[in-house]
């Protein structure tokens, strides 16, 4: 049905320019978008354009604006957007004048109303170009593609085959990580120290290169292995080693202090034990003794009254209740470490500690 039949207007009593100007103004004319800027856009003649051949660069010209013209261009390409100019010296909203063209996106339509002489006003059912629409076509749920909005999937699941990139920093639930702490995660090596990098065990637990300025080796907090590098390094050669402790009173009574540490598959070899009260002289036990862990073994014990402040007593002299030190030495079991305790009587008490010096070697089992 024409627009004059549905206005009840025949059209046999409508002559050939007042049908014109109807469908100039109602009907649908088909346009085929040109050229690259205002002078050689296809102009449009028809209030409700259907243009086709937009392929981003090509646009059509709007007529002359004159105040209540309204001029609909629909971009029937549903993949490109479509240039739109305003005739010679008018102006499409706040663009430039004459040159300034107003961006249709693929598939949608515009209206454009001249509100005063020479100027369009252009209302869009989208803000969408073409190229912002297809970001979504395609997209999928919890898959991020290439070039492709990301949709998360069922949980806020999102997979990615490629590299993630963020600006400043990566949150998980409550950790940040910036980019220098992820730096110190980046081509790390399993079982190899690298200066400011995390370390990644060996298969076998094996860490290749390993420094720290103290070393505790044990259950829980551990214990301090009290010896140099030299020390240990001559005492895997069998060389003799002088370990010499200060033992406070209340680690006397606690009897887990070692005077010599346990070593893995090793024992230690006992050729001389002194000791002597410090900060005073010793009083409560009974006795003081360096004994092996776990087994108890004695290797020296002395009675309270040996114990006067600065006065060394070994395995001759005094009065030793104990000793198993022989001229051929007392060997450890394997793995253990020597303490120091006290037996008898009431708590390490007077003296603030004591003195123990243990000469000897490390063995291999």
């Amino acid at each position: 049905m024409s627009f004059l039949s549905s206005v009840k207007v025949a059209a046999s009593i409508a002559d050939f320019s007042v049908k014109k100007l109807f469908n100039m103004f109602v009907g649908n004319t088909t346009v085929a978008a040109l050229g690259s800027s205002a002078t050689d856009a296809a102009p449009l003649t028809s209030g409700k354009n259907m243009v086709t051949g937009a392929d981003g660069t090509t646009g059509v010209k709007l007529p002359v604006a004159e105040p209540g013209m309204s001029v609909t261009v629909v971009n029937t390409v549903s993949t490109s957007d479509l240039k739109t100019y305003p005739n010679t010296s008018a102006q499409i909203n706040a663009l430039t004048a004459t040159s300034g063209a107003f961006t249709i996106p693929g598939g949608q339509e515009a209206v454009f109303h001249c509100d005063v002489l020479l100027h369009w006003y252009v209302s869009t059912g989208s803000g969408a170009s073409a190229a912002e629409l297809e970001v979504l076509n395609g997209a999928s749920a919890t898959n991020a593609t290439t070039g492709k909005a990301a949709i998360l999937g069922t949980g806020g699941a999102l997979t990615i085959g490629g590299a993630l990139t963020a600006v400043t920093s990566i949150g998980i639930g409550g950790a940040v990580l910036t980019e220098a702490e992820m730096e110190m995660l980046d081509t790390l090596s399993a079982g190899v120290a690298t200066a400011s990098k995390a370390a990644i065990l060996g298969a076998n637990r094996e860490l290749d290169e390993f420094h720290t300025a103290a070393l505790y080796i044990g259950a829980g907090a551990g214990t301090l292995v009290g010896s140099t590098a030299a020390q240990l390094d001559a005492a895997v050669a069998g060389t003799p080693l002088v370990y010499r402790t200060n033992v406070t009173a209340a680690q006397v009574n606690a009897g887990t202090t070692a005077v010599v540490p346990a070593v893995a598959s090793k024992r230690f070899q006992v050729l001389h034990i002194s000791m002597a009260a410090a900060g005073g002289a010793v009083s409560g036990p009974t006795t003081v003794e360096v004994i092996e862990e776990t087994a108890g073994t004695v290797f020296l014990s002395h009675v309270t009254a040996d114990l006067t402040d600065g006065v060394w007593h070994n395995h001759i002299t005094g009065t030793p209740v104990i000793t198993g030190i022989t001229n051929g030495g007392m060997t450890s079991a394997d793995n253990k470490a020597l303490l120091v305790t006290k037996t008898g009587g009431t708590d390490f008490a007077t003296a603030t500690g004591l003195d123990v010096v243990v000469v000897g070697y490390y063995t291999t089992t």
